[in-house]
């Protein structure tokens, strides 16, 4: 496989060009990662092949070396000389083995969330209405922050001298303007933040318009009791910005390494008022991950403003990223907004009254006003409760959100616009209502045709004291026999399992083409007024053990049981594996739409005239059932 990638690939030798961009990024297989170090290929093997391929310069992705292992250990990036034939060597390094996965880097029009002008009319009293709404006000009377929680804005850069942002920023000391490298952290004179786009030390807005950063900046973190301009809901808290537009456009393939810059200097809350509808990102994720699970970090991200439902929209679905959704100065549903079941929380994002360009202010629409609204909230409460970790933090914004769903429109969007609308003071001062979130599920065989569900799940907050679930069908394709099963107290940060054989129904009949099924779990504990809900897709066909593990947002099966290749794909998909039953693709409403029994090892699938979107790659073995979810593009 190896040596036949490497001919394949032979004919890129003769190629030159005077195109040198960062192209592909990449992580080696843990057997192979001597093969690379930093910016030298180590290996004698993969030199020759990266030779071939006319790669010319190779960057490990973090920087700054870690003492312990990372999610971004590993990964590097890979400069070509000509980027366009950038898709065939992916191809090809993908398929030499070497890799856990090979990522294109395309430049994606990450755009600043702008709605179209609302005709609701501006608040009559006051320019911030929004900052009562979500009870600001009452929050600040527990906490105005600790200036050591620092925010880092990741945007099209700030104006500098507005005045919104004097003694905001958080200044990188160790390292002043002199033309060196003094902390040694790989950037210099990154004394206020960086610039990725250009890969400068000015993350300065350059378009003398467009005002996006310096709008959301002063929103989350802005100077604040200073007697001009506005208060921010972070109110002491300062920032870093990191600019990842360049000067001309919104478009990047940067806007996660930014990610990786802003928590590697001490940022501990990052805003995300941007987005794309171009899928999932293997990379991206990961990048996610890094931030949230090895640094720490609350990443607040926005969920796209396209009108439609069960929509994917990056960075607001990505696991381990607090998704926040646009509403109105009247609770509902702004448009366009897309909606689905796991989106976290909504924020007022219409007619905002906040900073712009010259040191001005002005009313401003769109989902990115509402991130920051998150974001500072975010930083009030990690001042508040420093010993509670990034998903702590998410889950006390999510949960004491004040519901919205039955107000206006929004009862025609039911729990597709989140736990309910941004409440600060809450979340700073509840202490008793728990944030309980499902894992995993088992499906046991009882007597006859009854199917117990077992429901794996944490509490990540306050304890509960009477705990229950409930469950719920949402298409008809279960016979009910037991709905609920009464848990009771469980502790703060315990983990545990509902009791088998209390929630029990039938299977009824399906297609080959339906073998998953949407439910919602309830989860209630109305000892402490609790009321919460999850939904996920059941398999059918997992009725017996192994447990079946999901990512709380997408709530998909994952697992290492078989090999999806190349994820994204333009044409071809492989699936390899061992003893399947069956492989097959689906929607992600489970719908197939092509299946293979009892076949070979690797299954190839020529996706060609399929329609760009996310799929999932389901392999059933006699040890129960595999998901994975990849990009048509």
């Amino acid at each position: 496989m190896k040596l036949l990638c490497i001919k394949v690939c032979i004919f890129l030798l003769f190629i030159s060009s005077s195109i040198f961009a960062q192209d592909i990024v990449l992580k080696l297989k843990p057997e192979f990662q001597t093969y690379l170090s930093g910016s030298t290929i180590v290996n004698k093997r993969m030199k020759s092949l990266f030779d071939a391929m006319n790669i010319k310069k190779v960057e490990s992705i973090l920087k700054i070396k870690h003492t312990k292992a990372t999610s971004l250990d590993r990964t590097f990036s890979i400069f070509l000389s000509d980027s366009f034939y950038k898709k065939s060597v992916a191809t090809a390094l993908l398929q030499s083995g070497y890799f856990e996965y090979v990522q294109v880097r395309e430049a994606k029009t990450i755009s600043p969330l702008h709605l179209p002008n609302d005709p609701f009319a501006q608040p009559t009293t006051g320019s911030q209405y929004y900052l009562d709404k979500i009870n600001a006000y009452k929050a600040w009377d527990i906490s105005k922050g600790d200036t050591n929680v620092v925010v880092c804005i990741v945007d099209n850069g700030i104006e500098a001298t507005h005045p919104e942002f004097q003694n905001k920023i958080k200044y990188n000391v160790a390292d002043p303007i002199d033309g060196i490298d003094n902390d040694k952290d790989g950037y210099i004179d990154n004394y206020m933040g960086w610039d990725v786009a250009n890969d400068d030390a000015v993350p300065e807005d350059s378009t003398g318009s467009v005002a996006h950063g310096t709008e959301v900046s002063a929103l989350a973190v802005g100077l604040t009791n200073n007697g001009i301009g506005i208060a921010s809901v972070g109110y002491n808290c300062k920032f870093i910005p990191v600019k990842i537009f360049n000067n001309t456009s919104a478009s990047g393939t940067r806007a996660y390494e930014a990610v990786i810059y802003a928590v590697q200097h001490g940022c501990k809350v990052i805003n995300m008022s941007w987005g794309s509808i171009n899928g999932f990102d293997q990379y991206e994720q990961a990048v996610v991950n890094y931030a949230a699970i090895d640094y720490d970090a609350v990443l607040i991200g926005a969920t796209f403003p396209k009108d439609g439902d069960m929509v994917f929209t990056t960075p607001g679905d990505y696991e381990n990223v607090l998704s926040v959704a646009a509403i109105r100065s009247n609770d509902q549903k702004a448009t366009p907004q897309a909606t689905h079941y796991w989106i976290d929380l909504s924020a007022p994002s219409i007619d905002v009254f906040t900073a712009n360009i010259k040191g001005g202010y002005r009313y401003n629409s769109g989902v990115s006003l509402g991130v920051p609204l998150v974001t500072g909230a975010a930083a009030l409460a990690r001042s508040v409760y420093p010993w509670m970790n990034s998903t702590q933090i998410q889950e006390l914004l999510r949960v004491t959100a004040t519901n919205i769903d039955t107000i206006g429109t929004n009862k025609n969007y039911k729990e597709k616009m989140g736990h309910g609308r941004l409440d600060v003071y809450k979340a700073l001062s509840d202490t008793t209502t728990p944030a309980i979130r499902i894992s995993e599920y088992k499906l046991h065989a009882l007597n006859g045709d009854t199917v117990s569900l077992e429901l794996g799940f944490k509490n990540y907050l306050w304890p509960s004291k009477n705990l229950k679930f409930d469950f719920r069908q949402m298409n008809g394709g279960f016979e009910i026999y037991d709905s609920t099963t009464s848990i009771g107290i469980v502790k703060m940060g315990q983990s545990s399992t509902s009791p088998k054989g209390n929630i029990k129904f039938k299977i009824l009949p399906y297609t080959s083409t339906n073998t998953r099924e949407l439910i919602r779990i309830g989860i209630s504990d109305t000892a402490n007024k609790y009321f919460d809900y999850q939904y996920f897709y059941l398999d059918k066909t997992s009725v017996i053990p192994p447990l079946v593990t999901r990512n709380e947002v997408s709530v998909f099966t994952a697992s290492e049981e078989f090999k999806l290749f190349p994820n994204p794909c333009n044409e071809n998909i492989f699936i390899e594996f061992e003893n399947a039953d069956e492989v097959s693709i689906t929607e992600l409403s489970g719908k197939k739409l092509a299946v293979f029994n009892k076949p070979s090892e690797i299954v190839a699938i020529n996706m060609k005239d399929w329609p760009s979107g996310v799929y999932l790659a389901n392999v059933r073995t006699s040890d129960g059932s595999f998901t994975k979810k990849f990009l048509k593009k």
